[in-house]
């Protein structure tokens, strides 16, 4: 954790509630909530869904499918929970 003193008041730099915003859960959201992807950007998330998982798989993964501005991704709800936090204005 960086930090340093500023005119007797302490700031924080990129932490674990960072800039972004606070993680999320990825089961808390709405539709129409936006957050932010920490290596992608800004974005709306749609829905959970369930999905076959990949590379021969037929064991359903549960998914979360958020919206960018150029087209949609889908994250398992595991890498989720790590890279998504709330949008903070």
């Amino acid at each position: 954790m960086k930090q340093q003193q500023e005119g007797g008041v302490e700031a924080q730099g990129d932490v674990e509630g960072n800039r972004y915003g606070s993680r999320v859960d990825p089961y808390s959201l709405q539709p129409g909530d936006y957050m932010v992807h920490k290596k992608v950007a800004i974005g709306r998330f749609v829905a959970m869904k369930y999905d076959v998982g990949g590379k021969g798989s037929s064991e359903p993964v549960e998914y979360v499918f958020i919206e960018y501005g150029d087209g949609m991704a889908k994250l398992s709800v595991k890498q989720a929970t790590g890279m998504l936090c709330r949008y903070n204005l």
